[in-house]
Protein backbone atom coordinates (compact mmCIF):
# COMPACT_ATOMS: atom_id res chain seq x y z
CA UNK A 1 0.00 0.00 0.00
CA UNK A 2 2.88 2.49 0.99
CA UNK A 3 4.75 1.41 -2.39
CA UNK A 4 1.72 1.97 -4.61
CA UNK A 5 0.66 5.44 -2.86
CA UNK A 6 4.70 6.38 -3.77
CA UNK A 7 3.91 5.31 -7.41
CA UNK A 8 0.75 7.46 -7.86
CA UNK A 9 1.77 10.40 -6.00
CA UNK A 10 5.17 10.59 -8.69
CA UNK A 11 2.77 9.93 -11.10
CA UNK A 12 0.63 12.93 -10.56
CA UNK A 13 4.10 15.36 -9.76
CA UNK A 14 5.21 14.36 -12.99
CA UNK A 15 2.01 15.23 -14.67
CA UNK A 16 2.47 18.85 -12.87
CA UNK A 17 6.07 19.54 -13.95
CA UNK A 18 4.70 18.81 -17.60
CA UNK A 19 1.99 20.85 -17.73
CA UNK A 20 4.38 23.89 -15.65
CA UNK A 21 7.06 23.37 -18.19
CA UNK A 22 4.37 23.68 -21.48
CA UNK A 23 3.01 26.65 -19.59
CA UNK A 24 6.84 27.91 -19.19
CA UNK A 25 7.62 27.06 -22.62
CA UNK A 26 4.34 29.43 -23.95
CA UNK A 27 5.61 32.38 -21.93
CA UNK A 28 8.81 32.46 -23.17
CA UNK A 29 7.62 32.12 -27.08
CA UNK A 30 5.39 34.91 -26.48
CA UNK A 31 8.08 37.26 -24.39
CA UNK A 32 10.59 36.26 -27.37
CA UNK A 33 7.48 37.16 -29.82
CA UNK A 34 7.12 40.45 -27.78
CA UNK A 35 10.71 41.12 -27.94
CA UNK A 36 11.11 40.86 -31.71
CA UNK A 37 8.61 42.81 -32.21
CA UNK A 38 9.73 45.43 -29.67
CA UNK A 39 12.54 45.21 -31.62
CA UNK A 40 11.29 45.60 -34.91
CA UNK A 41 9.31 48.51 -34.29
CA UNK A 42 12.55 50.19 -32.36
CA UNK A 43 14.42 49.52 -35.65
CA UNK A 44 12.25 51.25 -37.80
CA UNK A 45 11.80 54.28 -35.42
CA UNK A 46 15.74 54.38 -35.66
CA UNK A 47 16.10 53.94 -39.31
CA UNK A 48 13.21 56.77 -39.97
CA UNK A 49 15.11 58.92 -37.60
CA UNK A 50 18.46 58.10 -39.26
CA UNK A 51 17.14 58.93 -42.66
CA UNK A 52 15.53 61.97 -41.69
CA UNK A 53 18.68 63.22 -39.96
CA UNK A 54 20.65 62.10 -42.86
CA UNK A 55 18.15 64.12 -45.55
CA UNK A 56 18.25 67.33 -43.02
CA UNK A 57 21.89 67.31 -43.08
CA UNK A 58 22.40 66.84 -46.57
CA UNK A 59 19.90 70.01 -47.26
CA UNK A 60 21.73 71.93 -44.77
CA UNK A 61 25.36 70.82 -46.68
CA UNK A 62 23.95 71.14 -50.36
CA UNK A 63 22.52 74.65 -49.20
CA UNK A 64 25.99 75.57 -47.60
CA UNK A 65 27.85 74.57 -50.60
CA UNK A 66 25.72 76.50 -52.69
CA UNK A 67 26.19 79.33 -51.06
CA UNK A 68 29.64 78.66 -51.22
CA UNK A 69 29.68 78.55 -55.10
CA UNK A 70 27.66 81.50 -55.25
CA UNK A 71 30.28 83.51 -52.96
CA UNK A 72 33.63 82.18 -54.89
CA UNK A 73 31.63 83.02 -58.37
CA UNK A 74 31.30 86.52 -57.68
CA UNK A 75 34.41 86.79 -55.82
CA UNK A 76 36.01 85.68 -59.41
CA UNK A 77 33.51 87.45 -61.68
CA UNK A 78 34.88 91.10 -59.30
CA UNK A 79 38.39 89.73 -59.89
CA UNK A 80 38.19 88.75 -63.31
CA UNK A 81 36.25 92.23 -64.20
CA UNK A 82 39.19 94.01 -62.41
CA UNK A 83 41.55 92.55 -64.24
CA UNK A 84 40.22 93.05 -67.80
CA UNK A 85 39.14 96.69 -66.44
CA UNK A 86 43.29 97.18 -65.62
CA UNK A 87 44.37 95.24 -69.08
CA UNK A 88 42.08 97.64 -70.94
CA UNK A 89 44.17 100.95 -69.11
CA UNK A 90 47.17 99.76 -69.51
CA UNK A 91 46.33 98.82 -73.27
CA UNK A 92 44.56 102.17 -74.09
CA UNK A 93 47.85 103.57 -72.25
CA UNK A 94 50.22 101.75 -74.62
CA UNK A 95 48.58 102.44 -77.65
CA UNK A 96 48.37 106.52 -77.03
CA UNK A 97 51.61 106.86 -76.40
CA UNK A 98 52.42 104.55 -79.45
CA UNK A 99 50.65 106.78 -81.93
CA UNK A 100 51.80 109.87 -79.89
CA UNK A 101 55.37 108.62 -80.81
CA UNK A 102 54.39 107.87 -84.41
CA UNK A 103 53.02 111.21 -84.65
CA UNK A 104 56.17 112.59 -84.02
CA UNK A 105 58.27 110.80 -86.15
CA UNK A 106 55.87 111.27 -88.91
CA UNK A 107 55.60 115.49 -88.01
CA UNK A 108 59.64 115.33 -87.97
CA UNK A 109 59.84 113.67 -91.21
CA UNK A 110 56.84 115.60 -92.84
CA UNK A 111 59.53 118.94 -91.32
CA UNK A 112 62.87 117.65 -92.81
CA UNK A 113 60.76 116.67 -96.27
CA UNK A 114 59.34 120.33 -96.44
CA UNK A 115 62.62 121.71 -95.31
CA UNK A 116 64.50 119.68 -97.62
CA UNK A 117 62.10 120.04 -100.42
CA UNK A 118 62.23 123.85 -99.54
CA UNK A 119 65.79 124.01 -99.54
CA UNK A 120 66.46 122.32 -103.18
CA UNK A 121 63.48 124.52 -104.74
CA UNK A 122 64.76 127.53 -103.46
CA UNK A 123 68.74 126.48 -105.17
CA UNK A 124 66.37 125.87 -107.79
CA UNK A 125 65.14 129.03 -108.09
CA UNK A 126 68.58 130.93 -107.07
CA UNK A 127 70.18 129.27 -110.51
CA UNK A 128 67.27 129.85 -112.10
CA UNK A 129 67.51 133.67 -111.27
CA UNK A 130 71.19 133.51 -111.46
CA UNK A 131 71.33 132.00 -115.14
CA UNK A 132 68.35 134.00 -116.05
CA UNK A 133 70.26 137.12 -114.90
CA UNK A 134 73.45 135.70 -116.54
CA UNK A 135 71.61 135.41 -119.76
CA UNK A 136 70.35 138.85 -119.27
CA UNK A 137 73.35 140.84 -118.41
CA UNK A 138 75.47 139.16 -121.55
CA UNK A 139 72.14 140.28 -123.75
CA UNK A 140 72.04 143.57 -122.15
CA UNK A 141 75.98 143.86 -122.21
CA UNK A 142 76.19 142.78 -125.79
CA UNK A 143 73.14 144.97 -126.72
CA UNK A 144 74.63 147.87 -125.09
CA UNK A 145 78.25 147.43 -125.66
CA UNK A 146 78.86 151.14 -126.41
CA UNK A 147 77.28 152.01 -123.38
CA UNK A 148 78.53 153.51 -120.50
CA UNK A 149 79.97 150.81 -117.44
CA UNK A 150 77.75 152.76 -115.31
CA UNK A 151 74.50 151.68 -116.92
CA UNK A 152 76.12 148.24 -116.61
CA UNK A 153 76.75 148.42 -112.48
CA UNK A 154 73.34 149.97 -112.60
CA UNK A 155 71.76 146.97 -114.09
CA UNK A 156 73.85 144.61 -112.33
CA UNK A 157 72.62 146.07 -109.25
CA UNK A 158 69.09 146.45 -109.91
CA UNK A 159 68.88 142.64 -111.11
CA UNK A 160 71.34 141.48 -107.94
CA UNK A 161 68.59 143.22 -105.59
CA UNK A 162 65.81 142.49 -107.23
CA UNK A 163 66.69 138.58 -107.60
CA UNK A 164 67.49 139.20 -103.50
CA UNK A 165 63.59 140.81 -103.18
CA UNK A 166 62.34 137.58 -105.46
CA UNK A 167 64.63 135.00 -103.54
CA UNK A 168 63.52 136.40 -100.10
CA UNK A 169 59.75 136.51 -101.11
CA UNK A 170 60.36 133.15 -102.33
CA UNK A 171 61.55 131.48 -99.43
CA UNK A 172 59.25 133.44 -97.23
CA UNK A 173 56.13 132.23 -98.95
CA UNK A 174 57.48 128.53 -98.94
CA UNK A 175 58.11 128.76 -95.36
CA UNK A 176 54.35 130.04 -94.56
CA UNK A 177 53.24 127.37 -96.88
CA UNK A 178 55.13 124.51 -94.54
CA UNK A 179 54.17 125.82 -91.80
CA UNK A 180 50.55 125.62 -93.08
CA UNK A 181 51.33 122.41 -94.12
CA UNK A 182 52.80 121.36 -91.09
CA UNK A 183 49.73 122.49 -88.99
CA UNK A 184 47.43 120.51 -91.41
CA UNK A 185 49.57 117.23 -91.34
CA UNK A 186 49.73 117.92 -87.27
CA UNK A 187 45.81 118.64 -87.00
CA UNK A 188 45.07 115.93 -89.76
CA UNK A 189 47.33 112.86 -87.47
CA UNK A 190 45.27 114.51 -83.89
CA UNK A 191 42.10 113.78 -85.57
CA UNK A 192 43.40 109.96 -86.72
CA UNK A 193 44.74 109.33 -83.22
CA UNK A 194 41.93 110.29 -81.68
CA UNK A 195 39.39 108.20 -83.96
CA UNK A 196 41.45 105.25 -83.55
CA UNK A 197 41.83 105.24 -79.88
CA UNK A 198 37.94 105.18 -79.74
CA UNK A 199 37.96 102.44 -81.47
CA UNK A 200 40.55 100.90 -79.63
CA UNK A 201 38.77 101.64 -76.82
CA UNK A 202 34.95 100.87 -77.90
CA UNK A 203 37.01 97.52 -79.11
CA UNK A 204 38.62 97.01 -75.60
CA UNK A 205 35.37 97.57 -73.79
CA UNK A 206 32.62 94.98 -76.17
CA UNK A 207 35.83 92.38 -75.73
CA UNK A 208 35.98 92.52 -71.88
CA UNK A 209 31.97 92.55 -71.87
CA UNK A 210 32.28 89.41 -74.17
CA UNK A 211 35.08 87.77 -72.12
CA UNK A 212 33.13 88.70 -68.99
CA UNK A 213 29.80 86.98 -69.84
CA UNK A 214 31.60 84.28 -70.93
CA UNK A 215 33.20 83.65 -67.97
CA UNK A 216 30.36 84.29 -65.63
CA UNK A 217 28.36 81.27 -67.99
CA UNK A 218 31.28 79.38 -67.59
CA UNK A 219 30.97 79.51 -63.45
CA UNK A 220 27.11 79.14 -63.75
CA UNK A 221 27.28 76.04 -65.64
CA UNK A 222 30.23 74.71 -63.12
CA UNK A 223 28.41 75.32 -59.94
CA UNK A 224 25.45 73.36 -61.46
CA UNK A 225 28.15 70.48 -62.30
CA UNK A 226 29.50 70.61 -59.15
CA UNK A 227 26.10 70.90 -57.20
CA UNK A 228 24.62 68.25 -59.26
CA UNK A 229 27.79 66.54 -58.18
CA UNK A 230 28.17 66.78 -54.79
CA UNK A 231 23.84 65.90 -54.69
CA UNK A 232 24.44 62.69 -56.07
CA UNK A 233 27.43 62.00 -53.64
CA UNK A 234 25.38 62.89 -50.43
CA UNK A 235 22.59 60.61 -51.64
CA UNK A 236 24.62 58.08 -52.53
CA UNK A 237 26.53 58.14 -48.87
CA UNK A 238 23.26 58.47 -47.60
CA UNK A 239 22.07 55.10 -49.01
CA UNK A 240 25.26 53.98 -48.21
CA UNK A 241 24.85 54.90 -44.47
CA UNK A 242 21.29 53.83 -44.63
CA UNK A 243 22.18 50.27 -45.57
CA UNK A 244 24.56 50.17 -43.11
CA UNK A 245 22.33 51.33 -40.26
CA UNK A 246 19.94 48.84 -41.67
CA UNK A 247 22.19 45.82 -41.66
CA UNK A 248 23.93 46.97 -38.10
CA UNK A 249 20.22 46.97 -36.62
CA UNK A 250 19.46 44.10 -38.17
CA UNK A 251 22.26 42.41 -36.93
CA UNK A 252 21.73 43.41 -33.46
CA UNK A 253 18.27 42.76 -33.28
CA UNK A 254 19.62 39.00 -34.52
CA UNK A 255 22.21 38.84 -31.26
CA UNK A 256 19.66 40.57 -28.69
CA UNK A 257 17.03 38.27 -29.66
CA UNK A 258 19.25 35.00 -29.28
CA UNK A 259 20.45 36.43 -26.07
CA UNK A 260 17.20 36.94 -24.71
CA UNK A 261 16.11 33.37 -26.34
CA UNK A 262 19.19 31.92 -24.37
CA UNK A 263 18.26 33.53 -21.53
CA UNK A 264 14.90 32.15 -21.31
CA UNK A 265 15.91 29.00 -22.28
CA UNK A 266 18.50 28.96 -19.52
CA UNK A 267 15.92 30.02 -16.83
CA UNK A 268 13.36 27.51 -17.83
CA UNK A 269 15.93 24.20 -17.75
CA UNK A 270 16.62 25.75 -13.87
CA UNK A 271 13.12 26.23 -13.35
CA UNK A 272 12.33 23.05 -10.30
Amino acid sequence: MVVSFSSVGGRDCHACSSEARGTLLEACLMLEQAFHETLLAASEVLEQAFHETLLAASEVLEQAFHETLLAASEVLEQAFHETLLAASEILEQAFHETLLAAMRVLEQAFHDTLLAASEVLEQAFHDTLLAASEVLEQAFHDTLLAASEVLEQAFHDTLLAASEVLEQAFHETLLAASEVLEQAFHETLLAASEVLEQAFHDTLLAASEVLEQAFHETLLAASEVLEQAFHDTLLAASEVLEQAFHETLLAASEVLEQAFHDTLLAASDHEP
